[in-house]
Protein backbone atom coordinates (compact mmCIF):
# COMPACT_ATOMS: atom_id res chain seq x y z
CA UNK A 1 0.00 0.00 0.00
CA UNK A 2 1.16 3.59 -1.19
CA UNK A 3 0.10 6.20 0.82
CA UNK A 4 1.55 9.89 0.16
CA UNK A 5 1.00 12.34 3.17
CA UNK A 6 1.97 16.00 2.36
CA UNK A 7 3.28 17.32 5.55
CA UNK A 8 4.37 20.66 6.51
CA UNK A 9 7.79 22.26 6.24
CA UNK A 10 10.67 22.01 8.77
CA UNK A 11 11.73 24.88 10.10
CA UNK A 12 8.91 26.89 10.00
CA UNK A 13 7.30 29.39 12.49
CA UNK A 14 5.49 26.85 14.25
CA UNK A 15 7.58 24.09 15.80
CA UNK A 16 4.59 22.05 16.09
CA UNK A 17 4.33 21.50 12.56
CA UNK A 18 8.60 20.73 12.34
CA UNK A 19 6.99 17.91 15.22
CA UNK A 20 4.43 16.67 13.01
CA UNK A 21 6.75 15.97 9.70
CA UNK A 22 9.17 13.81 12.27
CA UNK A 23 6.29 12.00 13.88
CA UNK A 24 5.79 10.57 10.16
CA UNK A 25 9.52 9.43 9.93
CA UNK A 26 8.26 6.29 11.64
CA UNK A 27 6.01 5.05 9.12
CA UNK A 28 8.00 5.91 5.94
CA UNK A 29 9.87 3.70 3.93
CA UNK A 30 10.72 6.33 1.43
CA UNK A 31 9.97 10.16 0.97
CA UNK A 32 9.97 13.18 -1.76
CA UNK A 33 11.58 15.72 -0.21
CA UNK A 34 11.03 19.27 -2.36
CA UNK A 35 13.68 21.81 -1.88
CA UNK A 36 12.88 25.70 -3.75
CA UNK A 37 15.10 27.30 -6.10
CA UNK A 38 15.08 29.73 -3.70
CA UNK A 39 16.74 30.16 -1.66
CA UNK A 40 18.17 25.98 -2.11
CA UNK A 41 18.53 24.55 0.96
CA UNK A 42 17.99 25.99 4.54
CA UNK A 43 19.90 24.79 7.81
CA UNK A 44 16.62 23.43 9.57
CA UNK A 45 15.93 21.20 6.09
CA UNK A 46 19.80 20.43 6.39
CA UNK A 47 19.06 19.04 9.76
CA UNK A 48 15.99 17.44 9.00
CA UNK A 49 17.86 15.34 5.78
CA UNK A 50 20.42 13.99 7.98
CA UNK A 51 17.71 13.00 10.93
CA UNK A 52 15.68 11.23 8.20
CA UNK A 53 18.53 9.51 6.97
CA UNK A 54 18.54 7.11 10.06
CA UNK A 55 14.75 6.34 9.23
CA UNK A 56 14.06 6.44 5.52
CA UNK A 57 15.39 4.22 3.30
CA UNK A 58 15.29 6.23 0.17
CA UNK A 59 14.64 9.81 -0.34
CA UNK A 60 13.68 11.24 -3.58
CA UNK A 61 14.47 15.51 -4.61
CA UNK A 62 12.69 17.84 -6.41
CA UNK A 63 13.73 21.14 -6.98
CA UNK A 64 10.65 24.00 -7.49
CA UNK A 65 10.54 26.89 -9.15
CA UNK A 66 12.32 26.42 -11.50
CA UNK A 67 10.48 28.37 -14.25
CA UNK A 68 11.87 31.56 -12.38
CA UNK A 69 15.67 31.30 -13.74
CA UNK A 70 17.42 31.28 -16.70
CA UNK A 71 18.80 28.10 -18.06
CA UNK A 72 22.37 28.85 -16.82
CA UNK A 73 20.52 29.70 -13.40
CA UNK A 74 18.74 26.68 -13.24
CA UNK A 75 21.93 24.18 -13.87
CA UNK A 76 23.71 26.68 -11.18
CA UNK A 77 20.74 26.25 -8.14
CA UNK A 78 20.72 22.71 -9.32
CA UNK A 79 24.49 21.99 -8.71
CA UNK A 80 24.10 24.12 -5.44
CA UNK A 81 21.67 22.06 -3.78
CA UNK A 82 23.08 18.57 -5.36
CA UNK A 83 26.54 19.67 -3.83
CA UNK A 84 24.39 20.70 -0.41
CA UNK A 85 22.86 16.97 -0.52
CA UNK A 86 25.82 15.26 -1.37
CA UNK A 87 27.51 16.80 1.83
CA UNK A 88 24.87 16.52 4.18
CA UNK A 89 23.66 12.69 3.52
CA UNK A 90 26.28 11.20 1.09
CA UNK A 91 26.52 10.98 -2.96
CA UNK A 92 25.14 7.22 -3.97
CA UNK A 93 22.89 7.90 -6.25
CA UNK A 94 21.74 11.54 -5.80
CA UNK A 95 19.30 12.69 -8.25
CA UNK A 96 18.05 16.59 -7.96
CA UNK A 97 14.46 16.80 -10.31
CA UNK A 98 13.91 20.00 -11.30
CA UNK A 99 10.04 20.72 -11.28
CA UNK A 100 7.73 23.82 -12.36
CA UNK A 101 4.35 24.14 -11.23
CA UNK A 102 3.62 26.90 -13.40
CA UNK A 103 4.49 24.93 -16.58
CA UNK A 104 2.79 21.60 -15.20
CA UNK A 105 -0.54 23.55 -15.12
CA UNK A 106 0.00 25.72 -18.07
CA UNK A 107 0.24 22.33 -20.28
CA UNK A 108 -2.23 20.46 -18.30
CA UNK A 109 -5.04 23.18 -18.99
CA UNK A 110 -3.91 24.01 -22.49
CA UNK A 111 -3.79 19.77 -23.37
CA UNK A 112 0.32 20.41 -24.43
CA UNK A 113 1.68 17.31 -23.70
CA UNK A 114 4.48 18.06 -26.10
CA UNK A 115 7.72 18.97 -23.58
CA UNK A 116 6.85 16.99 -20.21
CA UNK A 117 10.62 18.03 -19.50
CA UNK A 118 9.27 21.61 -18.72
CA UNK A 119 7.08 20.57 -15.31
CA UNK A 120 8.24 17.13 -13.88
CA UNK A 121 10.52 14.78 -15.99
CA UNK A 122 9.36 11.89 -16.66
CA UNK A 123 12.86 10.22 -15.61
CA UNK A 124 11.19 11.02 -11.95
CA UNK A 125 8.01 9.43 -12.93
CA UNK A 126 10.36 6.05 -14.05
CA UNK A 127 12.24 5.99 -10.46
CA UNK A 128 9.23 6.56 -8.48
CA UNK A 129 7.61 3.97 -10.15
CA UNK A 130 10.37 1.57 -10.14
CA UNK A 131 10.69 2.22 -6.52
CA UNK A 132 7.19 1.50 -5.92
CA UNK A 133 6.84 -1.48 -7.92
CA UNK A 134 9.87 -3.24 -6.99
CA UNK A 135 12.53 -2.01 -4.77
CA UNK A 136 9.81 -0.54 -1.53
CA UNK A 137 9.86 -4.48 -0.75
CA UNK A 138 13.82 -4.79 -0.14
CA UNK A 139 13.87 -0.76 1.10
CA UNK A 140 11.02 -2.08 3.39
CA UNK A 141 13.15 -5.19 4.52
CA UNK A 142 16.71 -3.18 5.15
CA UNK A 143 14.64 -0.72 7.40
CA UNK A 144 13.61 -3.59 9.30
CA UNK A 145 16.39 -5.07 9.58
CA UNK A 146 18.33 -1.93 10.66
CA UNK A 147 16.14 -0.95 13.10
CA UNK A 148 15.72 -4.25 14.87
CA UNK A 149 20.06 -3.79 14.78
CA UNK A 150 19.19 -0.62 16.23
CA UNK A 151 16.88 -1.98 19.11
CA UNK A 152 19.24 -4.86 20.10
CA UNK A 153 21.94 -2.09 20.36
CA UNK A 154 20.27 -0.42 22.57
CA UNK A 155 18.68 -2.96 24.66
CA UNK A 156 22.86 -4.70 25.07
CA UNK A 157 23.81 -1.24 26.13
CA UNK A 158 21.17 -1.12 28.54
CA UNK A 159 21.84 -4.64 30.05
CA UNK A 160 25.81 -3.84 30.26
CA UNK A 161 24.33 -0.67 32.09
CA UNK A 162 22.54 -2.89 34.53
CA UNK A 163 25.00 -5.39 34.59
CA UNK A 164 27.48 -2.82 35.67
CA UNK A 165 25.47 -1.04 38.29
CA UNK A 166 24.39 -4.07 40.16
CA UNK A 167 28.31 -5.26 40.45
CA UNK A 168 29.10 -2.31 42.00
CA UNK A 169 26.20 -2.02 44.74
Amino acid sequence: MVRIIDTPGVGLVYTHETEVVYSYLLYADAAIFIVSADPPVSDSEQKFLRDARGFVCKLFFIQKKMDQMSEAERKESLDFTLGVLREDIGSDGLVVYPYSGKLAIEAKLGGDATNPEASLPPSFEKRLKEFLLGEEGKEFLEAAVGNLLKYLGDETIAFKLERELSRRR
